[in-house]
Protein backbone atom coordinates (compact mmCIF):
# COMPACT_ATOMS: atom_id res chain seq x y z
CA UNK A 1 0.00 0.00 0.00
CA UNK A 2 1.37 3.49 -0.79
CA UNK A 3 2.88 5.08 2.30
CA UNK A 4 0.46 8.02 2.64
CA UNK A 5 -2.56 5.72 2.43
CA UNK A 6 -0.98 3.29 4.86
CA UNK A 7 -0.25 6.05 7.36
CA UNK A 8 -3.79 7.41 6.98
CA UNK A 9 -5.39 3.99 7.43
CA UNK A 10 -3.37 3.18 10.56
CA UNK A 11 -3.86 6.65 12.07
CA UNK A 12 -7.63 6.57 11.38
CA UNK A 13 -8.05 3.15 12.97
CA UNK A 14 -5.95 4.20 15.98
CA UNK A 15 -7.99 7.39 16.40
CA UNK A 16 -11.26 5.45 16.39
CA UNK A 17 -9.73 3.08 18.94
CA UNK A 18 -9.13 6.04 21.25
CA UNK A 19 -12.95 5.85 21.51
CA UNK A 20 -13.56 9.43 22.63
CA UNK A 21 -14.35 11.03 19.24
CA UNK A 22 -16.86 8.27 18.48
CA UNK A 23 -18.64 8.76 21.81
CA UNK A 24 -18.53 12.53 21.34
CA UNK A 25 -20.15 12.19 17.92
CA UNK A 26 -22.75 9.78 19.29
CA UNK A 27 -23.73 12.27 21.99
CA UNK A 28 -24.03 15.19 19.58
CA UNK A 29 -25.23 13.71 16.32
CA UNK A 30 -27.60 10.95 17.44
CA UNK A 31 -29.92 10.07 20.25
CA UNK A 32 -27.39 7.43 21.26
CA UNK A 33 -27.01 6.69 24.97
CA UNK A 34 -23.26 6.38 24.52
CA UNK A 35 -22.87 2.69 25.34
CA UNK A 36 -20.77 0.22 23.37
CA UNK A 37 -23.91 -1.19 21.77
CA UNK A 38 -24.99 2.21 20.43
CA UNK A 39 -26.19 2.69 16.88
CA UNK A 40 -23.11 4.73 15.97
CA UNK A 41 -20.46 3.38 18.32
CA UNK A 42 -20.64 -0.33 17.58
CA UNK A 43 -20.56 0.10 13.77
CA UNK A 44 -17.68 2.58 14.05
CA UNK A 45 -15.60 0.18 16.15
CA UNK A 46 -16.30 -2.72 13.78
CA UNK A 47 -15.51 -0.51 10.77
CA UNK A 48 -12.13 0.40 12.29
CA UNK A 49 -11.36 -3.27 12.86
CA UNK A 50 -12.30 -4.05 9.25
CA UNK A 51 -10.12 -1.16 8.05
CA UNK A 52 -7.18 -2.63 9.97
CA UNK A 53 -7.87 -6.09 8.53
CA UNK A 54 -8.13 -4.69 5.00
CA UNK A 55 -4.84 -2.80 5.40
CA UNK A 56 -3.06 -5.95 6.59
CA UNK A 57 -4.57 -8.04 3.79
CA UNK A 58 -3.62 -5.43 1.18
CA UNK A 59 -0.05 -5.38 2.48
CA UNK A 60 0.13 -9.17 2.39
CA UNK A 61 -0.77 -9.41 -1.30
CA UNK A 62 0.48 -6.21 -2.95
CA UNK A 63 4.09 -5.68 -4.00
CA UNK A 64 5.91 -2.72 -2.54
CA UNK A 65 4.26 -2.86 0.87
CA UNK A 66 7.43 -3.75 2.75
CA UNK A 67 11.12 -3.37 2.00
CA UNK A 68 12.85 -6.75 1.99
CA UNK A 69 16.38 -5.85 2.97
CA UNK A 70 15.75 -3.00 5.38
CA UNK A 71 17.57 -3.21 8.72
CA UNK A 72 15.36 -4.15 11.65
CA UNK A 73 13.53 -1.20 13.15
CA UNK A 74 13.86 1.05 10.11
CA UNK A 75 11.11 2.18 7.83
CA UNK A 76 9.64 0.04 5.08
CA UNK A 77 11.21 0.81 1.72
CA UNK A 78 8.51 0.40 -0.88
CA UNK A 79 9.91 -1.06 -4.08
CA UNK A 80 7.33 -2.55 -6.44
CA UNK A 81 10.06 -3.85 -8.75
CA UNK A 82 11.81 -5.91 -6.10
CA UNK A 83 10.80 -9.60 -6.27
CA UNK A 84 9.16 -10.80 -3.12
CA UNK A 85 8.81 -7.34 -1.61
CA UNK A 86 5.13 -7.86 -0.83
CA UNK A 87 4.13 -8.91 2.64
CA UNK A 88 4.41 -8.01 6.29
CA UNK A 89 7.50 -8.54 8.40
CA UNK A 90 7.58 -11.88 10.16
CA UNK A 91 6.59 -11.21 13.77
CA UNK A 92 8.39 -12.21 16.94
CA UNK A 93 7.45 -15.88 17.35
CA UNK A 94 6.81 -15.90 21.09
CA UNK A 95 4.75 -12.72 20.92
CA UNK A 96 2.72 -13.97 17.95
CA UNK A 97 1.91 -17.19 19.82
CA UNK A 98 0.95 -15.29 23.00
CA UNK A 99 -1.25 -12.83 21.08
CA UNK A 100 -2.95 -15.68 19.23
CA UNK A 101 -3.51 -17.51 22.52
CA UNK A 102 -4.95 -14.43 24.24
CA UNK A 103 -7.28 -13.70 21.32
CA UNK A 104 -8.46 -17.31 21.11
CA UNK A 105 -9.11 -17.38 24.86
CA UNK A 106 -11.14 -14.16 24.54
CA UNK A 107 -13.23 -15.65 21.73
CA UNK A 108 -13.61 -19.00 23.50
CA UNK A 109 -14.80 -17.25 26.66
CA UNK A 110 -18.07 -16.66 24.83
CA UNK A 111 -18.93 -20.20 25.93
CA UNK A 112 -18.87 -19.29 29.64
CA UNK A 113 -19.41 -15.54 29.51
CA UNK A 114 -21.98 -13.85 31.73
CA UNK A 115 -23.07 -11.99 28.57
CA UNK A 116 -22.14 -14.22 25.60
CA UNK A 117 -23.79 -12.00 22.99
CA UNK A 118 -21.48 -9.14 24.02
CA UNK A 119 -18.33 -11.22 24.36
CA UNK A 120 -18.74 -12.74 20.89
CA UNK A 121 -18.69 -9.59 18.77
CA UNK A 122 -16.23 -7.78 21.01
CA UNK A 123 -13.69 -10.60 21.02
CA UNK A 124 -14.00 -11.11 17.25
CA UNK A 125 -13.47 -7.39 16.75
CA UNK A 126 -10.21 -7.67 18.69
CA UNK A 127 -8.79 -9.69 15.80
CA UNK A 128 -8.76 -6.40 13.90
CA UNK A 129 -6.65 -4.82 16.65
CA UNK A 130 -4.16 -7.66 16.32
CA UNK A 131 -3.85 -7.09 12.57
CA UNK A 132 -3.44 -3.35 13.11
CA UNK A 133 -0.63 -4.09 15.55
CA UNK A 134 1.07 -6.28 12.94
CA UNK A 135 0.94 -3.47 10.37
CA UNK A 136 2.39 -1.06 12.95
CA UNK A 137 5.17 -3.52 13.78
CA UNK A 138 5.99 -3.73 10.06
CA UNK A 139 6.25 0.07 9.84
CA UNK A 140 9.32 0.00 12.06
CA UNK A 141 10.58 3.47 12.90
CA UNK A 142 7.91 5.04 10.70
CA UNK A 143 5.27 4.02 13.22
CA UNK A 144 5.95 7.50 14.61
CA UNK A 145 3.98 8.97 11.69
CA UNK A 146 0.54 7.43 12.38
CA UNK A 147 1.16 7.80 16.12
CA UNK A 148 1.83 11.50 15.63
CA UNK A 149 -1.19 11.92 13.34
CA UNK A 150 -3.44 10.18 15.85
CA UNK A 151 -2.20 12.27 18.78
CA UNK A 152 -2.35 15.49 16.77
CA UNK A 153 -5.94 14.80 15.73
CA UNK A 154 -6.98 13.96 19.30
CA UNK A 155 -5.31 17.06 20.76
CA UNK A 156 -6.52 19.42 18.03
CA UNK A 157 -10.11 18.17 18.24
CA UNK A 158 -10.06 18.54 22.02
CA UNK A 159 -8.67 22.07 21.90
CA UNK A 160 -11.33 22.98 19.34
CA UNK A 161 -14.01 21.50 21.60
CA UNK A 162 -12.74 23.62 24.50
CA UNK A 163 -13.41 26.71 22.41
CA UNK A 164 -16.63 25.64 20.68
CA UNK A 165 -18.30 23.51 23.36
CA UNK A 166 -16.67 24.14 26.76
CA UNK A 167 -19.68 22.69 28.57
CA UNK A 168 -18.79 19.31 27.08
CA UNK A 169 -15.01 19.68 26.95
CA UNK A 170 -14.61 20.45 30.67
CA UNK A 171 -15.48 18.04 33.47
CA UNK A 172 -17.26 18.98 36.70
CA UNK A 173 -13.97 20.17 38.23
CA UNK A 174 -13.01 22.17 35.13
CA UNK A 175 -10.28 19.75 34.07
CA UNK A 176 -9.91 19.36 30.31
CA UNK A 177 -11.42 16.28 28.75
CA UNK A 178 -11.91 17.61 25.22
CA UNK A 179 -13.78 15.17 22.98
CA UNK A 180 -13.12 12.33 25.43
CA UNK A 181 -15.28 10.95 28.21
CA UNK A 182 -12.84 11.94 30.95
CA UNK A 183 -9.46 13.55 31.53
CA UNK A 184 -7.74 10.18 32.03
CA UNK A 185 -8.59 9.31 28.43
CA UNK A 186 -7.40 12.62 26.95
CA UNK A 187 -4.18 12.99 28.95
CA UNK A 188 -2.42 9.82 27.68
CA UNK A 189 -2.95 10.94 24.10
CA UNK A 190 -1.46 14.33 24.92
CA UNK A 191 1.52 12.58 26.50
CA UNK A 192 2.04 10.52 23.34
CA UNK A 193 1.82 13.68 21.25
CA UNK A 194 4.44 15.29 23.48
CA UNK A 195 6.78 12.31 23.03
CA UNK A 196 6.40 12.32 19.24
CA UNK A 197 6.96 16.09 19.14
CA UNK A 198 10.13 15.78 21.22
CA UNK A 199 11.40 13.07 18.86
CA UNK A 200 11.23 15.45 15.90
CA UNK A 201 13.18 18.03 17.89
CA UNK A 202 15.80 15.49 18.97
CA UNK A 203 16.32 14.32 15.38
CA UNK A 204 17.56 17.83 14.46
CA UNK A 205 16.48 17.40 10.86
CA UNK A 206 16.91 21.10 10.13
CA UNK A 207 17.28 20.51 6.37
CA UNK A 208 13.50 19.98 6.38
CA UNK A 209 12.47 22.82 8.69
CA UNK A 210 8.80 21.86 8.56
CA UNK A 211 9.45 18.68 10.55
CA UNK A 212 10.97 20.29 13.66
CA UNK A 213 8.44 23.11 13.37
CA UNK A 214 5.60 20.60 13.30
CA UNK A 215 7.26 18.72 16.17
CA UNK A 216 7.47 21.87 18.26
CA UNK A 217 3.82 22.74 17.56
CA UNK A 218 2.68 19.21 18.47
CA UNK A 219 4.79 19.15 21.63
CA UNK A 220 3.56 22.58 22.77
CA UNK A 221 -0.13 21.83 22.13
CA UNK A 222 0.20 18.41 23.77
CA UNK A 223 1.95 19.81 26.84
CA UNK A 224 -0.76 22.43 27.27
CA UNK A 225 -3.43 19.73 26.97
CA UNK A 226 -1.63 17.47 29.41
CA UNK A 227 -1.46 20.29 31.96
CA UNK A 228 -5.10 21.19 31.41
CA UNK A 229 -6.24 17.58 31.84
CA UNK A 230 -4.33 17.25 35.11
CA UNK A 231 -4.30 13.44 35.07
CA UNK A 232 -1.99 12.15 37.79
CA UNK A 233 -1.74 8.69 36.29
CA UNK A 234 -0.68 10.15 32.93
CA UNK A 235 1.94 12.40 34.54
CA UNK A 236 3.39 9.57 36.63
CA UNK A 237 3.45 7.27 33.59
CA UNK A 238 5.13 9.94 31.47
CA UNK A 239 7.80 10.66 34.09
CA UNK A 240 8.48 6.93 34.45
CA UNK A 241 8.67 6.46 30.69
CA UNK A 242 11.07 9.38 30.29
CA UNK A 243 13.29 8.03 33.06
CA UNK A 244 13.42 4.51 31.62
CA UNK A 245 13.96 5.56 28.01
CA UNK A 246 16.60 8.17 28.89
CA UNK A 247 18.58 5.68 30.96
CA UNK A 248 18.44 3.17 28.11
CA UNK A 249 19.56 5.82 25.63
CA UNK A 250 22.43 6.99 27.85
CA UNK A 251 23.86 3.60 28.78
CA UNK A 252 25.56 2.69 25.46
CA UNK A 253 27.14 6.15 25.29
CA UNK A 254 28.40 5.94 28.87
CA UNK A 255 29.72 2.45 28.21
CA UNK A 256 31.76 3.64 25.22
CA UNK A 257 33.15 6.71 26.98
CA UNK A 258 33.60 5.51 30.55
CA UNK A 259 33.82 1.73 30.28
CA UNK A 260 31.31 -0.92 31.29
CA UNK A 261 31.94 -0.84 35.05
CA UNK A 262 31.46 2.92 35.44
CA UNK A 263 28.51 2.90 33.06
CA UNK A 264 26.82 0.12 35.03
CA UNK A 265 27.29 1.99 38.28
CA UNK A 266 26.02 5.27 36.83
CA UNK A 267 22.90 3.73 35.31
CA UNK A 268 22.20 1.58 38.36
CA UNK A 269 22.54 4.58 40.66
CA UNK A 270 20.27 6.66 38.45
CA UNK A 271 17.71 3.86 38.33
CA UNK A 272 17.70 3.51 42.12
CA UNK A 273 17.35 7.26 42.56
CA UNK A 274 14.49 7.35 40.03
CA UNK A 275 12.67 4.50 41.75
CA UNK A 276 13.11 6.18 45.11
CA UNK A 277 11.74 9.44 43.73
CA UNK A 278 8.79 7.66 42.15
CA UNK A 279 8.08 5.89 45.44
CA UNK A 280 8.13 9.18 47.34
CA UNK A 281 5.78 10.86 44.86
CA UNK A 282 3.43 7.85 44.84
CA UNK A 283 3.37 7.78 48.63
CA UNK A 284 2.55 11.49 48.71
CA UNK A 285 -0.34 11.00 46.30
CA UNK A 286 -1.53 7.69 47.74
CA UNK A 287 -4.11 9.27 50.02
CA UNK A 288 -5.56 11.55 47.36
CA UNK A 289 -9.05 10.80 46.12
CA UNK A 290 -7.89 9.44 42.74
CA UNK A 291 -5.78 6.70 44.26
CA UNK A 292 -8.12 6.04 47.17
CA UNK A 293 -10.90 5.31 44.69
CA UNK A 294 -8.61 3.05 42.71
CA UNK A 295 -7.67 1.06 45.79
CA UNK A 296 -11.35 0.64 46.59
CA UNK A 297 -12.12 -0.47 43.03
CA UNK A 298 -9.19 -2.91 43.02
CA UNK A 299 -10.52 -4.51 46.20
CA UNK A 300 -14.04 -4.78 44.80
CA UNK A 301 -12.79 -6.26 41.53
CA UNK A 302 -10.57 -8.76 43.34
CA UNK A 303 -13.61 -10.04 45.23
CA UNK A 304 -15.26 -10.74 41.85
CA UNK A 305 -12.13 -12.32 40.42
CA UNK A 306 -11.92 -14.95 43.18
CA UNK A 307 -15.43 -16.07 42.25
CA UNK A 308 -14.11 -17.22 38.84
CA UNK A 309 -10.31 -17.28 39.09
CA UNK A 310 -9.47 -19.69 36.28
CA UNK A 311 -11.58 -18.56 33.29
CA UNK A 312 -13.16 -15.28 34.40
CA UNK A 313 -16.56 -13.85 33.60
CA UNK A 314 -16.06 -13.68 29.84
CA UNK A 315 -14.12 -11.20 27.78
CA UNK A 316 -15.37 -7.58 27.99
CA UNK A 317 -18.68 -8.62 29.60
CA UNK A 318 -18.62 -8.05 33.36
CA UNK A 319 -19.30 -4.32 33.31
CA UNK A 320 -22.48 -4.66 31.24
CA UNK A 321 -24.32 -7.01 33.61
CA UNK A 322 -26.30 -4.78 36.02
CA UNK A 323 -26.63 -7.32 38.82
CA UNK A 324 -22.84 -7.76 39.00
CA UNK A 325 -22.11 -4.05 39.49
CA UNK A 326 -25.17 -2.94 41.43
CA UNK A 327 -23.81 -3.21 44.97
CA UNK A 328 -21.24 -0.37 44.75
CA UNK A 329 -21.31 2.90 42.84
CA UNK A 330 -17.62 2.71 41.89
CA UNK A 331 -18.28 -0.51 40.00
CA UNK A 332 -20.67 1.42 37.78
CA UNK A 333 -17.69 3.36 36.37
CA UNK A 334 -17.12 0.35 34.12
CA UNK A 335 -13.42 -0.22 34.68
CA UNK A 336 -11.04 -2.10 36.97
CA UNK A 337 -8.45 0.68 36.44
CA UNK A 338 -5.73 -1.95 36.04
CA UNK A 339 -5.21 -4.11 32.97
CA UNK A 340 -3.96 -7.20 34.81
CA UNK A 341 -7.06 -7.17 37.03
CA UNK A 342 -9.19 -6.56 33.95
CA UNK A 343 -7.73 -9.62 32.25
CA UNK A 344 -8.32 -11.73 35.36
CA UNK A 345 -11.87 -10.44 35.57
CA UNK A 346 -12.63 -11.27 31.95
CA UNK A 347 -10.55 -14.34 31.09
CA UNK A 348 -9.01 -15.45 34.38
CA UNK A 349 -5.61 -17.02 34.82
CA UNK A 350 -5.74 -18.62 31.37
CA UNK A 351 -5.89 -15.12 29.87
CA UNK A 352 -3.38 -13.56 32.26
CA UNK A 353 -0.56 -15.89 31.19
CA UNK A 354 -0.41 -14.78 27.51
CA UNK A 355 -1.13 -11.18 28.54
CA UNK A 356 1.96 -11.19 30.77
CA UNK A 357 4.08 -12.67 27.96
CA UNK A 358 2.92 -9.98 25.52
CA UNK A 359 3.75 -7.17 27.96
CA UNK A 360 7.16 -8.66 28.81
CA UNK A 361 8.18 -9.20 25.17
CA UNK A 362 7.05 -5.66 24.29
CA UNK A 363 9.28 -4.20 27.00
CA UNK A 364 12.25 -6.43 26.09
CA UNK A 365 12.00 -5.66 22.37
CA UNK A 366 11.84 -1.91 22.88
CA UNK A 367 14.68 -1.97 25.39
CA UNK A 368 16.81 -4.18 23.13
CA UNK A 369 16.42 -1.87 20.14
CA UNK A 370 17.28 1.20 22.21
CA UNK A 371 20.39 -0.39 23.73
CA UNK A 372 21.65 -1.72 20.40
CA UNK A 373 20.97 1.37 18.35
CA UNK A 374 20.33 4.48 20.48
CA UNK A 375 18.70 7.10 18.27
CA UNK A 376 15.77 9.50 18.27
CA UNK A 377 13.52 6.79 16.84
CA UNK A 378 14.48 3.98 19.21
CA UNK A 379 14.25 6.41 22.12
CA UNK A 380 10.74 7.40 21.03
CA UNK A 381 9.57 3.82 20.69
CA UNK A 382 11.03 2.81 24.06
CA UNK A 383 9.37 5.83 25.71
CA UNK A 384 6.01 5.12 24.03
CA UNK A 385 6.07 1.44 25.04
CA UNK A 386 7.13 2.24 28.61
CA UNK A 387 4.39 4.84 28.84
CA UNK A 388 1.79 2.41 27.50
CA UNK A 389 2.80 -0.26 30.00
CA UNK A 390 2.86 2.16 32.94
CA UNK A 391 -0.59 3.43 31.98
CA UNK A 392 -1.90 -0.13 32.10
CA UNK A 393 -1.10 -0.20 35.80
CA UNK A 394 -3.63 2.56 36.53
CA UNK A 395 -6.10 2.15 33.68
CA UNK A 396 -7.75 -0.77 31.89
CA UNK A 397 -6.20 -0.08 28.50
CA UNK A 398 -6.30 -3.74 27.55
CA UNK A 399 -10.05 -3.23 27.19
CA UNK A 400 -12.23 -0.68 25.36
CA UNK A 401 -10.84 -1.50 21.87
CA UNK A 402 -7.82 0.51 22.90
CA UNK A 403 -5.04 2.06 20.82
CA UNK A 404 -2.84 1.51 23.88
CA UNK A 405 -3.17 -2.25 23.60
CA UNK A 406 -2.42 -2.02 19.87
CA UNK A 407 0.85 -0.22 20.70
CA UNK A 408 1.83 -2.90 23.22
CA UNK A 409 1.08 -5.71 20.77
CA UNK A 410 2.98 -3.92 17.99
CA UNK A 411 6.01 -3.58 20.26
CA UNK A 412 5.83 -7.28 21.09
CA UNK A 413 5.49 -8.32 17.44
CA UNK A 414 8.62 -6.48 16.29
CA UNK A 415 11.02 -9.30 15.51
CA UNK A 416 14.57 -9.44 16.85
CA UNK A 417 17.68 -9.39 14.71
CA UNK A 418 17.86 -8.77 10.94
CA UNK A 419 14.57 -8.52 9.13
CA UNK A 420 13.54 -11.92 7.77
CA UNK A 421 11.69 -12.45 4.46
CA UNK A 422 8.21 -10.96 4.79
CA UNK A 423 5.15 -13.12 5.12
CA UNK A 424 2.70 -12.82 2.25
CA UNK A 425 -0.33 -14.50 0.82
CA UNK A 426 0.22 -16.55 -2.29
CA UNK A 427 3.05 -18.94 -1.45
CA UNK A 428 6.45 -18.34 -3.14
CA UNK A 429 8.11 -15.13 -2.03
CA UNK A 430 10.28 -14.99 -5.12
CA UNK A 431 14.02 -15.28 -5.72
CA UNK A 432 14.68 -11.93 -4.09
CA UNK A 433 13.25 -13.20 -0.83
CA UNK A 434 15.38 -16.31 -0.89
CA UNK A 435 18.47 -14.30 -1.71
CA UNK A 436 17.99 -12.04 1.30
CA UNK A 437 17.03 -14.72 3.81
CA UNK A 438 19.56 -15.18 6.59
CA UNK A 439 21.70 -18.29 6.37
Amino acid sequence: MPRPLRYAAVATALLIFTNGPVFFAARNLTADSGGWEGDLIRPAIIAAALLAAATAAFDLVRKGSAGLARPHGTAAAADPARPGSAGLAQPHGTAAAAIAAYTLVAIASTAWSVAPELTLWRSLTYVGLVLLAWVMADLGAEARVPLGLMAAAAVAASLLALVAAPNQALDVRDYWRGVYTNRNSLAPLAALGLLVGVRYLLARDWSHWRRPAAGFALAAASLATLIGAGSRTAWLSLIGALAVSTLGWAYPRLRRRLGPRTANRAVLGSAVASLAGLAVVTAALWQESTFMQRRTIWGLVWDRIVDRPLAGHGFFAFWDVPELIADHELLRDGSAHNSALEVLLGTGLIGLAPFAVIAAVAALNAGRDLMRNPSADTWLWAAVVAFALFENAGESFVLWFSYNWVIVMAAALRGSGPRRPPLRLGGDQGPGARAQAPA
